[in-house]
């Protein structure tokens, strides 16, 4: 019988050259698991919220190409080092509620646990603003219902969200929270147990939908223009806040105001997302002072500290209806003949209806001119009524009303004339 063969080189260099390669693997493995394939991003909000022009400044594009219906992107993200690198689908849906029926693209049964949805609203028009994200949230809202999820599978969603409200700890007291994470970590028998988590605060995740949300304020800057043009001032905008605030903690979403124009807090969404969908760790904290760059990360906020907004209101209802307190103003559009013709909104124009019948007799003809002149340049709160060439919409009145409105701010000529 041959002597067994020890030490051979040629052997010795065939286990190095396997162990290299487990190595290697190992580190691709790791590697590959920290950005992982197959996450999404979709993005909701009203048509001008500016979200093409967002996601083209996230994937670092110089211009946008806005499309229609349903607009697919790819944002390529990476680790600060550049080792690790993933692909990021983003669905982008045009803000016509006609298209919701494409939301069966977006998300579904399989991605629900790994998508994050953005709901875009502009503070360009802060008037609609609640009203945006209360549409597309019940429109994200009736989709997830219909998806036909077991309980089991929705509950397991919505516990994690809640679980990554409930964990949340300021950047400067992670070091300090080790030794009460490590400790939690042990103790914990089953991570998404109902007997694991914490009560939540009044108002908190009042509706979970399952699905991690991001809200997003756009074209933060219009803030300037707002105060020269519309008389608006530092409590309406806590005003505004503190009511995107109170909803966002009902979903249990964050919040970012961004202005593209400004490149302000671009990049600071960006390392956001990559935190919550790829727990990149993240060391920003939340910022509610700056009022054109709040940044308010999901489980930051309640309704304590969202009370101190409002300590100091002495002109404004902090509970009071926010269409009234942020007013739609007037819209002007121009006739044929080039000259600046008003539009009444519906209240001012249901006051001038109950004047017009209160008025009658010699001269009512002249008192109802002076009283729809009134109407019509008197300013309405702080988004009061707008200087000629001011933008146009057509959905403020029906046609009668719009003629009713004309012809009564309009002198009838005497009969002897």
């Amino acid at each position: 019988m041959a002597p067994p063969i020890t030490n051979h080189p040629k052997l010795a260099k065939e286990e190095d050259d396997n162990i290299w390669s487990s190595v290697l693997c190992d580190v691709h493995t790791s590697s590959s698991s920290k950005f992982p394939n197959g996450k999404s991003l979709i993005v909701l909000g009203n048509n001008e919220t500016g979200k093409t022009t967002l996601i083209a400044r996230l994937e670092a594009n110089e211009v946008s190409r806005k499309g229609a219906g349903l607009e697919y992107h790819v944002i390529d993200v990476q680790d600060e080092y550049g080792d690790d690198t993933a692909r990021l689908g983003v669905w982008l849906l045009d803000g016509n509620p006609q298209h919701t029926n494409l939301f069966r693209y977006m998300l579904t049964k399989e991605n629900l646990g790994d998508t994050l949805v953005l709901l875009t609203a502009s503070m360009a028009q802060p008037w609609a603003i609640m009203d945006t994200l209360d549409t597309w949230c019940s429109l994200l809202q009736h989709h997830i219902n219909g998806m036909g999820l077991d309980n089991s599978r929705l509950r397991e969603c919505r516990q994690k969200l809640t679980k990554t409200f409930q964990e949340y700890v300021e950047p400067d007291d992670r070091e300090a929270d080790i030794m009460t994470a490590s400790l939690r970590q042990r103790t914990t028998l089953s991570p998404l147990a109902d007997d694991d988590t914490l009560p939540l605060g009044d108002g908190v995740l009042t509706l979970n939908l399952g699905v991690p949300v991001l809200i997003v304020v756009t074209k933060s800057d219009a803030m300037l223009e707002l105060e020269r043009e519309s008389d608006y001032r530092d409590e309406h905008f806590d005003y505004i806040q503190q009511q995107v605030r109170n909803f966002a903690l009902s979903l249990g979403a964050g919040i970012v105001y961004v202005s593209v124009k400004e490149n302000k807090n671009c990049e600071l969404l960006y390392k956001y997302l990559l935190h919550r969908i790829y727990d990149v760790p993240f060391d920003l904290t939340a910022n509610v002072v700056e009022r054109d760059g709040i940044f308010i990360p999901c489980g930051w906020d309640n309704e304590k500290k969202i009370a101190i907004l409002t300590e100091n209101f002495t002109t404004l209802q902090a509970d009071g209806n926010y269409c009234e307190v942020i007013p739609k103003p007037l819209v002007r559009r121009v006739s044929a003949g080039g000259a600046a013709v008003a539009v009444l909104e519906r209240q001012s124009f249901a006051v001038a209806v109950d004047v017009s019948k209160a008025v009658s007799g010699p001269g009512s003809e002249t008192v109802l001119a002076n009283f729809f002149n009134s109407l019509l340049t008197k300013k309405q709160g702080p988004a009061g009524a707008t200087e000629p060439g001011a933008s146009v919409e057509s959905d403020q009145l029906t046609p009668q009303e719009r003629r009713s409105a004309v012809l009564a701010s309009t002198p009838k000529k005497s009969s002897n004339q």
